[in-house]
């Protein structure tokens, strides 16, 4: 479930805690201090961080703004002192180290030494506030990931007027070594008059993670959720009992089941469920279903330890769509142990599941017909034939059927006849024109199975002719 946070400094003045919480925030960052001093941290921080915790029951997170007016250790040392002040050294505070400073920026060794202190003193990695803006120019040689595995930082484009949602592009970093965002600064706005840096985390699961509170584990890696972070599915007609991880999981596996279901054998009902909280049979680990990323496939034809319960043609078959995702896609037929032919799992971390998801989509948009080259000229004949396909010719897109390359054989292409270069074009966009015909078709036939009515079609109607600082 999305996390909304709201950063408090000296800035946001009078601003109560209880107003966040109205405002639909779920969490609190407090900035607690800057460099070896206290500027522009909130004078009552210690008071709202108490009513954060025990009277709004919101998640609490603090920031220290780094700069180069102490080594980094002295600065850690200082800010851990000011968070047990401010009553901050409790498990599942998120500690981020800001750096941004363009006055007096740190430099590498600061900003390791940092972050290794401060781990070691809450015994747990810290999250790197900064912006692709700053990070590029002035520390692109770091390599952070060692010492910060998470960013937080505005997305790549600037601020934007809303939060741009779970699965949007914005959330990719690209810097540092980050593949995406672990929180994201989507925007600074009004809440109760007050203007207030607004960030999100796709799940508190997350931010407990960076907060240094342990989170169960499936077997893939992935963290054990609850039923809000699961979709709600049904596919060609047939349930699927709590489905599966919102997201990109969802994207790749209703592209993955869409396949299995007209490439291999179609679904049987009942017989096929996804999400379900339990340990894998036999041990201790958490289940992939248990953190939404597997599912059962028509199950009773399959069940877990009979191997090769799909013919040796279907068998290769599933092997050949599953190269399409790359490996994050893995089936239990292929398991060297118990064999489990009714069962499909996620395989790879977030970052490259999101790049298998876009992808996907990537794939499913349209292909557009091809275009004519610049310069190309049509000749006397190659207009007449236009013609004869817009009035109903042999080369019209009617009941006579869809031209295909070998059909135009016959039109001279030189000469007194057809343009080499018209021909050419014109034997791809017949193409075009078939190969959509053909998802159509597979479209109609998926919305007759879900049992509703395709719009008509007309076969004698021709298709046509031819960023603000935190300090």
């Amino acid at each position: 479930m999305t996390l909304h946070i709201a950063d408090i400094a000296s800035y946001q003045g009078k601003l109560q805690v209880g107003q966040l919480k109205a405002a639909g925030f779920g969490g609190v960052n407090f900035k607690i201090s800057h460099g070896v001093t206290r500027r522009s941290v909130h004078p009552d921080v210690a008071a709202l961080v108490y009513e954060a915790r025990y009277t709004a029951g919101m998640k609490l997170g603090c920031f220290h703004w780094l700069d180069n007016s102490a080594g980094g250790a002295e600065q850690a040392a200082y800010a851990h002192e000011q968070m047990r002040w401010a009553g901050l050294l409790v498990p599942g505070v998120v500690h981020t180290v800001d750096v941004e400073s363009t006055e007096y920026p740190p430099g590498e060794q600061i900003w390791r030494d940092y972050c290794r202190v401060m781990a070691g003193l809450l015994e747990h990695p810290i999250v790197t506030y900064t912006g692709d803006w700053w990070w590029t120019n002035r520390a692109r040689a770091w390599q952070p990931l060692a010492e910060s595995p998470w960013v937080w930082s505005a997305p790549n484009v600037g601020y934007l007027p809303d939060y741009p949602g779970d699965t949007s592009p914005h959330w990719r970093a690209g810097y540092g070594g980050w593949p995406e965002l672990a929180v994201m600064q989507y925007r600074v706005a009004r809440v109760a008059g007050v203007q207030v840096s607004q960030s999100a985390v796709r799940s508190e699961q997350l931010w407990d993670q960076m907060g240094g509170i342990t989170v169960a584990q499936s077997q893939n890696g992935w963290p054990v959720v609850g039923t809000a972070a699961i979709t709600d599915r049904a596919l060609f007609g047939v349930e699927f009992p709590n489905g599966w991880l919102k997201g990109d999981v969802d994207v790749i596996f209703t592209h993955l089941i869409g396949r299995l279901h007209r490439e291999v054998e179609p679904m049987i009902d009942p017989g096929c469920w996804g999400y379900y909280v339990k340990p894998i049979e036999g041990s201790k680990t958490q289940s992939n279903h248990s953190s939404g990323t597997a599912f059962d496939y028509n199950a009773p034809k399959h069940p877990m330890g009979t191997r090769n319960t799909y013919s040796s043609a279907k068998r290769a078959r599933i092997r050949s769509i599953l190269a399409f995702y790359e490996g994050a896609v893995r089936w239990g037929g292929d398991y060297t142990g118990r064999p489990d032919d009714m069962h499909f799992e996620i395989n790879k971390g977030r970052a490259e599941v999101a790049r298998i998801a876009r992808k996907i989509q990537e794939s499913l948009k349209p292909t557009p017909p091809p275009e004519v080259p610049v310069g190309t000229q049509f000749n006397t004949d190659d207009q007449n034939v236009l013609k004869s396909a817009a009035t109903g010719g042999v080369l019209s897109y009617n009941r006579g059927g869809l031209p295909s390359g070998d059909d135009l054989a016959t039109i001279p292409a030189s000469g007194d006849g057809v343009s080499a270069n018209f021909l050419n074009y014109f034997r791809q966009l017949c193409n075009s024109v078939a190969a959509l015909t053909v998802q159509v078709g597979e479209l109609r036939a998926e919305v007759a199975k879900l049992g509703g009515t395709p719009p008509p079609v007309e076969p004698e109607q021709a298709i046509g002719t031819a960023q603000v600082p935190r300090a």
